[in-house]
């Protein structure tokens, strides 16, 4: 509020997933319509990676990147180091998170976070648009933006990033899927609309299934193949013509995802059934220059495959990086 009615510049810095780009797009829809001076950050998945990135800091530091504030969402809880330097810049950092808690804390100016130890909310499932949904309604108490249908904008988006993240949908997180979906049915996001219709959904009613298996991997697609922002930039659209540009950049942006995954996943099986590997109790494949944004997925289709934890990893230039995929009963993080 403080950097609201001071004319402070405010940068929301999130995750390339939906989660991330559906907590950034509420935090823009709301801050705006609230006069705030509001961009967003979302790092590139293969040079910056996962977190608050070195690139983001250094631009904070040479002041081509103008922030008094930064809001973290769906990141930040591990980057304890990372918020010292932010404040030692003069700026404040508010942590909006809901991955597990290190015993270091960050020293944020305010970290919001139900899986901290001493927070005594319920909800300990909410995804990062969830939590954002729900800490933008608080907020708009006081702000008081009487626009009927900006909640609603809120309630979808969060529905979007809620289902998408595969929380356990209880609690409050089946409330928000549940009014969510009602309110996707009907929508009042351009892009969204845009979204469905070059996805041959338009006119269906609108399901779970629809988001898991339709909407999320062409957002998520932007993220992996290109940058998160279009997938942000579609559901901040309020022009039909660039909505409809923008849907249709990600529709070919997720054929490519389904190739390169394709692709990875054909190379990936045959050096398993080569190599014997399926006869280990780990799966860990790797391969030259295969494309980062889609390790994950194959990881997990390895893991259903052969009923095994599997890591896939990329090798560039003699550095490797890979995803980890397991089930219940084997904590990966706890194997590494």
């Amino acid at each position: 509020l403080k950097a609201i009615s001071n004319k402070e510049s405010i940068i929301v810095y999130g995750d390339y997933d939906v989660d991330g780009v559906t907590s950034i797009s509420q935090f823009m829809v709301l801050l705006k319509r609230a006069g705030a001076i509001v961009d967003y950050y979302v790092p590139r998945r293969e040079s910056e990676g996962y977190g608050i990135s070195s690139d983001f800091i250094d631009g904070l530091k040479s002041d081509s990147m103008k922030a008094d504030l930064i809001i973290t969402v769906d990141c930040g809880i591990a980057e304890a180091e990372k918020v010292s330097h932010i404040n030692s810049l003069n700026k404040d950092v508010i942590i909006l998170d809901h991955h597990q808690c290190n015993d270091k804390i960050p020293h944020a100016y305010a970290v919001i976070n139900p899986k901290q130890k001493d927070c005594s909310s319920k909800n300990k499932n909410l995804c990062a648009a969830g939590l954002s949904f729900k800490f933008l309604i608080f907020l708009n108490k006081v702000l008081e933006i009487k626009d009927k249908d900006v909640e609603d904008v809120l309630l979808e988006l969060a529905c979007l990033g809620t289902i998408a993240d595969i929380v356990e949908l209880k609690g409050d997180n089946r409330i928000i899927a549940k009014n969510g979906l009602l309110k996707i049915n009907n929508t009042k996001i351009i892009g969204l609309k845009k979204l469905m219709e070059v996805s041959g959904i338009a006119g269906k009613a609108v399901e779970s299934y629809h988001i898991g298996f339709i909407i999320a991997p062409r957002i998520n697609a932007a993220g992996r193949m290109d940058t998160a922002k279009k997938a942000i930039r579609l559901l901040l659209a309020t022009d039909e013509v660039e909505a409809e540009h923008l849907a249709l950049e990600l529709e070919s942006l997720n054929l490519l995802r389904k190739q390169a995954e394709g692709v990875i996943f054909e190379e990936a099986v045959n050096n398993i059934e080569t190599n014997f590997l399926y006869k280990k109790n780990i799966i860990v494949v790797a391969g030259e220059n295969w494309h980062e944004g889609v390790l994950g997925i194959v990881a997990s289709k390895l893991t259903e495959k052969y009923e095994k934890p599997s890591i896939v990893i990329s090798l560039k230039d003699g550095v490797g990086k890979g995803s980890a995929r397991s089930f219940d009963g084997i904590d990966i993080f706890e194997a590494f």
